[in-house]
């Protein structure tokens, strides 16, 4: 190899940046005694170490009272663990960083994390709820005949709210707060925070999330009020579903923990907490189902009941009760908001009274509408992503899991102001389309707009490239993506909501790809494991109210456990979720040798959604992939013992793999031929994609499948499963230009056929018979960074401390453009080719190093000089500029 560096001048051209502690900003509620730093450096090349300061005031930072790392190599990062003095709650922690060449230090500017509730016994407030009596029936006129709605005690949303004086000028103020199932809160009439179905969805009776909040911007000297508003989520799902969702363990009432901690400057603190003194009541919200929809009657509302002077005197008094049963975390991972507004491209009118508006996208959230009418009349928002013949919404595919007739349904019974501005809560729908109806012809409605909500990732990567079909579906992957991670990675986001470990594990690359989810997955990674039996055995679905142990799970679904903390730490460098997840993950292998039959595996789901036949009438068989995935988890396993420090744990599981490896020769494999006992693209690629077979047999076993995929006429003949193996396989081997021939077909069944459609997201069933928004065939997203763009983690330097730059420049592809933001900022692979030259514009970020492997042989222009070298290059980071001139003869 040969290494390039280049030396520049010293002297103010360094930049520290984008501080983190646990990946994110500043961040509050911090509870972990160990967190990770991470940093990016511009402007320089060459940076040899790192020191890191820590104390508990800007002013220490000079003779740090809590951590001095010392001076430590660069090459211990990307994310540096904290190792100093332990932490109390609610400590305000400072910090900064100083880098090297050797010769000269740069810091960077302070900057703080704070701690949260470390244990139950730091918080002072208690659970309380409402005393929920027998409720009268409510009538609600919301369709041309009359329905009648019951409102039972576990269906609308409790009001509860508190006034206090605060008689010191204060320096800050932090509020601590779990509602459930969500909540929203108000102080002196403003809201707290910007998020939205807080908190996220966890296994209730294991995990409770909680929030933390600066609101020292929102408190008077003076009198003040406090209001907090509870929604049912799926910690009181009421409505009936194919999970029984309903008959959770934890289901119960909506309650409210609550602290606020307010500093006064003379040192002293006040703090203001949920107890039997708030006052309760009910609203204007009748009902919410986080699986209907909500009923709002605004003839109910409680006009400034989260400000101060109230008359609340005709309010009950809270009442104590009981905890939901799981332990109190913070939430520490991306929430769910209000991402865009999304102006409809049509409307009509099927019928009289009714109109359907076509937002032009698949989305995720909800209508907001302003409108003007009769106080008593209703508006009826009805959500889908088809419609039926005579131009109305059909619900018949996406709502046949959910027993009700209010599926994805809202109401809105107006009180008659001029316009009212409404728009429901508690509650996300799937849908392009919105059905509105009104019940009486003097409503007017003035206004329609779509409110798009999901996770808050950021973007950490694109792709784009010379043909256009190919960026379509990048477009359909990244929404997909987003439109189903609401604080878990659902499979979808209307019918089922929940998720499914492998939907999650397929698309679990092309998030981190495209989208900062370290902290998002790594959330997810702890639902996982909450689900975990004494056996080892995991839920196919997390969280779970325990469901999912008897179908759906098995090796293709719960090696999510697995391959996600690996993917992780691949991608960022933080074995954290390492840590996190390895007593687990050892549990679960003893639980696959518990039902391996001599080293097979059958049990589960496999190859799920082929082309052709049933959901599950997929023809590679069972046994394969599920004994590939046992292998697999002993596979990474083994490394992940490696990293964590346990070689001896690493050799047991390496030789356990090793010994499933020959079951399978024996069960499945012909060495003579390449075949296997059924040959199809998802099993040969499957045997390809793990490593299955020695490197002297692998030739034939590509060339089996390559006849598979020719006598499929270049077209995708499998699964979810085999669909993530075929691309992959094929690039490792050789072969991107079949890939590339898969990507591009448009006709079914294909990527292609579904843009051919219309579709704005990917479907669920290649024939798109079912959903029409699921993310787990995103895996060609990450085939068009990997292999197209050609940015790849190096497994020995994870973290992109070292970057694989390996493009496959495919006939038929003009132009690449490829970005990602690794741990160390941000990496680029950009190429043209054409007849005459193939021009590549390579960027490796401050702290990064690559391996570039060119894809054509001959003399390169390197940053306005010809060489002649090798490949692969090993190159420092910079940017780098190379041209091939290919009528060029040397």
């Amino acid at each position: 190899m040969i290494s390039f560096k280049e030396e520049v001048a010293l002297e103010g051209i360094i930049t520290i940046k984008n501080l983190t502690c646990n990946h994110l900003i500043c961040p509050l509620g911090v509870d972990t005694q160990t967190p990770v730093f991470n940093w990016n450096i511009e402007g320089a090349l060459l940076i040899s170490g790192y020191r890191l300061l820590v104390a508990d005031s800007i002013e220490k930072l000079s003779r740090p009272n809590l951590w001095d790392s010392g001076n430590q190599p660069i090459s211990n990062g990307p994310y540096i663990r904290y190792a100093g003095k332990p932490f109390c709650s609610r400590q305000q922690v400072f910090w900064k960083v100083g880098v090297t060449n050797g010769k000269q230090w740069w810091w960077s500017d302070a900057t703080y994390f704070e701690m949260g509730l470390i244990s139950d016994s730091d918080w002072k407030g208690r659970w309380i709820g409402q005393a929920f009596g027998a409720q009268n029936q409510e009538e609600l006129n919301c369709d041309n005949i009359s329905s009648v709605y019951q409102i039972t005690g576990k269906d609308p949303s409790p009001y509860f709210r508190k006034e206090f004086c605060i008689e010191k000028k204060i320096t800050r103020a932090r509020l601590y707060i779990c509602g459930l199932g969500y909540f929203e809160v108000f102080i002196n009439g403003k809201r707290v925070g910007n998020d939205v179905l807080t908190p996220g969805f966890t296994q209730y009776d294991k995990t409770v999330l909680y929030n933390t909040y600066d609101v020292t911007e929102l408190l008077n000297t003076g009198e003040n009020a406090i209001g907090v508003l509870l929604g049912n989520g799926f910690y009181n799902n009421n409505v009936k579903d194919t999970w029984s969702f309903q008959t959770a363990s934890w289901i119960n009432t909506p309650r409210l923990l609550l602290d606020l901690v307010i500093y006064a400057q003379d040192g002293s603190q006040i703090r203001v907490v949920s107890d039997s003194d708030w006052k309760v009541s009910f609203g204007s919200i009748r009902r919410n189902s986080l699986r209907t929809g909500h009923i709002d009657d605004a003839r109910y509302q409680l006009n400034g009941w989260t400000e101060k002077n109230y008359d609340d005197e005709n309010w009950e008094y809270a009442y104590i009760v009981s905890p939901p049963g799981g332990i109190l975390v913070s939430s520490q991972y991306p929430q769910e908001q209000i991402i865009q507004d999304i102006t409809p491209i049509s409307n009509t009118q099927p019928r009289a009274n009714l109109f359907v508006y076509d937002m032009g996208q698949n989305m995720t959230g909800w209508a907001q509408i302003m409108v003007s009418g009769p106080r008593g009349s209703s508006v009826r928002l009805r959500y889908g992503e088809r419609l039926f013949s005579d131009g109305t919404v059909d619900q018949e595919h996406i709502g046949k899991f959910v027993e009700s007739a209010l599926f994805q349904t809202d109401h809105y019974v107006l009180n008659g102001d001029k316009v009212e501005t409404w728009e429901p809560r508690f509650v996300y729908h799937g849908f392009q389309y919105v059905e509105l109806m009104i019940t009486d012809e003097n409503i007017t409605i003035e206004n329609l707009r779509g409110r798009m909500v999901h996770t808050n990732l950021p973007e950490s990567g694109g792709f784009s490239c010379s043909v256009p079909l190919l960026n379509k579906i990048q477009e359909l992957c990244q929404r997909s993506i987003l439109t189903n991670y609401h604080s878990i990675p659902t499979d979808c986001p209307h019918r089922e909501k929940i998720g499914w470990t492998g939907d999650g594990m397929l698309s679990c690359l092309p998030t981190i790809l495209n989208f900062d989810s370290y902290n998002a997955h790594r959330k997810w990674v702890s639902d996982i494991i909450d689900t975990q039996r004494p056996s080892g055995q995991i839920s196919c679905i997390a969280p779970t109210n325990g469901w999912g142990y008897s179908w759906g799970s098995g090796p293709a679904w719960d090696s999510a456990l697995i391959i996600i903390p690996w993917y992780l730490y691949l991608n960022y460098g933080d074995c954290s979720v390492l840590v996190d997840a390895y007593s687990a993950m050892k549990k679960y292998v003893r639980f696959l040798d518990s039902i391996a039959n001599k080293g097979i595996i059958a049990y589960g789901l496999g190859d799920w959604n082929p082309p052709v036949g049933k959901n599950d009438e997929y023809i590679c068989p069972l046994a394969i992939t599920d004994t590939a995935y046992y292998y697999h988890d002993c596979i990474l396993l083994s490394k992940i013992s490696n990293v964590l420090g346990y070689p001896e744990e690493a050799n047991y599981y390496k030789q356990k793999a090793l010994k499933i490896r020959d079951s399978f020769h024996k069960s499945f494999f012909n060495p003579s031929t390449g075949s296997l006992t059924v040959n199809c693209q998802t099993s040969l690629s499957c045997v390809l994609y793990f490593n299955l077979v020695g490197n002297d047999k692998k030739h034939l076993v590509l060339k089996q499948l390559i006849k598979c995929i020719e006598s499929d006429h270049y077209h995708i003949n499998a699964g979810i499963l085999g669909t993530q193996y075929i691309m992959e396989a094929l690039s490792a081997f050789g072969r991107s230009d079949i890939a590339f021939r898969i990507a591009t077909q448009n006709t079914f069944p294909s990527w292609g056929w579904w843009v051919e459609q219309g579709a704005t997201t990917l479907w669920g069933n290649w024939d798109g018979e079912s959903s029409r928004n699921h993310h787990m065939f995103s895996t060609i997203s990450s085939w068009f960074f990997r292999w197209l763009g050609g940015i790849r983690t190096d497994e020995t330097e994870p973290g992109y401390r070292n970057i694989i730059f390996a493009p496959d420049p495919c006939k038929g592809l003009d132009f690449v453009s490829c970005w990602h933001m690794t741990p160390y900022g941000r990496a680029e692979s950009n190429w043209r080719n054409d007849k005459d030259s193939f021009i590549w514009d390579i960027i490796i970020p401050e702290g990064s190093g690559g391996t570039v492997y060119l894809p054509y042989k001959g003399k390169w222009l390197f940053n306005q000089k010809y060489i002649k070298v090798h490949s692969p290059l090993q190159l420092t980071s910079g940017r780098y500029l190379l041209e091939l001139d290919k009528r060029r003869v040397d």
